[in-house]
């Protein structure tokens, strides 16, 4: 088996939009690494990140951040190519803001940091992306001032 069959899966089980599907994406993606370490051809690809992250934003937006972030340091390695584009960056943000989680605005800022940082293609910080941002921030101080 090669690792194409188990991307394909992990793709397949993210359209489903469940939290199911993103359970089971991700078992298929942990065993996909494992065979990794003792073959090196067997590795997930830019889209099989992508899929694990479509997969997790709805429901846990820690994780979506940290497959984000594992996926850059596998590139950053030579493991894999990285296609980061503007669309996914707003997933990930928008995620963070809707969570209830108390770090979320630093969390937001961190991702939009990134993509000014490292001059990502396509990436426009439209109106939009800076009003997500505020109003995480807003509602952060709300939450923290008990208004």
């Amino acid at each position: 088996v090669n690792s194409a069959c188990f991307n394909i899966c992990i793709v397949c089980w993210s359209k489903r939009r469940t939290l199911e599907a993103a359970e089971r994406g991700q078992a298929i993606y942990d065993r996909l690494l494992q065979l990794c370490e003792k073959d090196p051809t067997k590795r997930p690809i830019a889209g099989t990140y992508f899929a694990l992250i479509s997969n997790w934003f709805r429901f846990d937006p820690a994780k979506a951040e940290k497959i984000f972030w594992d996926w850059k340091e596998n590139h950053d390695k030579g493991d894999c190519e990285m296609k980061v584009d503007s669309q996914l960056l707003k997933t990930l943000v928008t995620a963070w803001s809707a969570s209830k989680e108390p770090d979320k605005a630093e969390r937001c800022e961190k991702l939009i940091q990134f993509a000014v940082e490292n001059n990502i293609p396509n990436f426009e910080l439209t109106t939009k992306i800076f009003n997500i941002a505020i109003r995480t921030w807003c509602n952060k101080a709300r939450t923290v001032n008990g208004v």
